[in-house]
């Protein structure tokens, strides 16, 4: 049928999800809660409504019964639905007056009125805190069940991540370099990849001796020492080893290090340096060495789009060597609150008063994560004040 449910035919909503501009979210909400009301089995549906141009885009389920059902919950907004999409603002502002004129018509009467011109009893310029004798009488015949069924927390940060405009992608160009890097925070806008193999050089694991594998245990000859920094410049030979450090350089010639541990002192210098040592186990080809590139290969990637720079990703960079990356500029963020029961946390509470938690809480988050809100604001209850 191509309709709306969960199985794998149902395939409307995904076709013509690209095609909508701004998604009707109230609607959608709509359509599920009014018809959960008659079957439990409507919360398996997936509705999408919206924009697309100057046209209203409905995907409707698979069953006539359910298109009607669907249909008949949208009928009676439907005319200021279209007014709202084409800006037609003469008749926008016609129907607002028209319901708002406070007549003295039967509430019949004006569901009737309502559905013959597709309207909706608008608030946008009435105050829910506002407490006119209409209203007060309103409130005995409210719904004794909510119109927002409850949404998973997932589904519900998907309904606001798609209904958020998205802004155009702006990036720029921040140094990394530093103990206070400028890039530090935002997020990588395109890969970045490795410059050199790390390590570079054939390096030591352990404290020892750089040995040719194949001679086994015996007595052998230092021939060099290869410190931390610097390459020893020898290549070894069999029958002799050179001493290394961990992380030091592995000289050519040599296969394998043997630990400290499983040698012993056999002679001595008269500078004090070590002359021979005896070798008192085997090892294999390759043991206690890493080879180049075994960390990070040159020209894998480092980091992928996307990757925020925190410490670790600031040290990694600059292992490479990499003075500057494109990121993507932070966004704007604004927190607002909203209650009339709700105070700063240095006020003195009265009977019915919550102090603002959430407000610090959430900056508190947002700084965390490497970002800056720029605006805090708090607002009443009303629907005035908050569109």
């Amino acid at each position: 049928t191509g309709g709306t449910g969960l199985a794998p035919r149902d395939v409307t909503v995904q076709a013509i999800a690209p095609l909508i501009e701004k998604q009707a979210t109230g609607i959608m909400s709509a359509l599920v809660s009014k018809c959960i009301e008659k079957t439990p089995f409507a919360m398996l549906s997936n509705p999408l409504v919206g924009i697309t141009g100057r046209c209203l885009a409905v995907c409707l389920p698979g069953s006539k019964k359910a298109v009607a059902e669907n249909l008949d919950i949208i009928f009676p907004v439907l005319g200021h639905i279209l007014e709202l999409i084409g800006d037609e603002k003469v008749s926008i502002e016609k129907t607002h007056k028209t319901l708002q004129s406070g007549d003295k018509k039967s509430r019949d009467e004006k569901s009737r009125d309502e559905k013959s011109r597709g309207g909706h009893v608008c608030p946008h310029k009435k105050g829910l805190n506002s407490h006119s004798g209409d209203e007060r009488r309103e409130v005995a015949f409210r719904s004794r069940h909510s119109a927002w069924p409850m949404l998973p927390v997932d589904q519900a940060l998907s309904l606001i991540t798609t209904a958020a405009t998205a802004r155009p992608p702006h990036t720029t160009t921040l140094s990394v370099v530093g103990n206070h890097a400028p890039a530090h925070g935002y997020v990588t806008a395109s890969a970045v990849h490795a410059r050199e193999d790390l390590p570079n050089y054939r390096a030591s694991i352990k404290d020892g001796y750089a040995v040719v594998s194949g001679d086994g245990p015996g007595v052998y000859k230092v021939v060099a020492a290869s410190q931390m920094g610097k390459a020893s410049g020898v290549v070894l030979g069999s029958g002799t080893v050179a001493r290394v450090t961990t992380g030091g350089v592995v000289p050519l010639g040599a296969d394998a290090v043997v630990q400290v541990e499983d040698t012993e002192l056999v002679s001595s210098t008269a500078q004090g340096e070590e002359d021979t040592i005896r070798i008192l186990a085997s090892v294999a080809p390759g043991t206690d060495i890493r080879p180049v590139g075994s960390d990070i290969a040159k020209g894998e990637v480092l980091l992928p789009a996307g990757s925020q720079l925190f410490a670790a990703e600031l040290g990694l960079l600059a292992s490479q060597g990499v003075s500057s990356v494109e990121v993507h500029s932070k966004p704007r963020i604004a927190i607002i609150s909203t209650g009339n029961e709700l105070v700063s946390s240095g006020t003195q509470l009265s009977s019915g008063q919550v102090r603002d938690s959430n407000t610090p809480a959430l900056c508190h988050l947002v700084t965390e994560d490497g970002y800056h809100v720029s605006h805090i604001t708090h607002l009443p209850d009303s629907l005035d004040h908050v569109v």
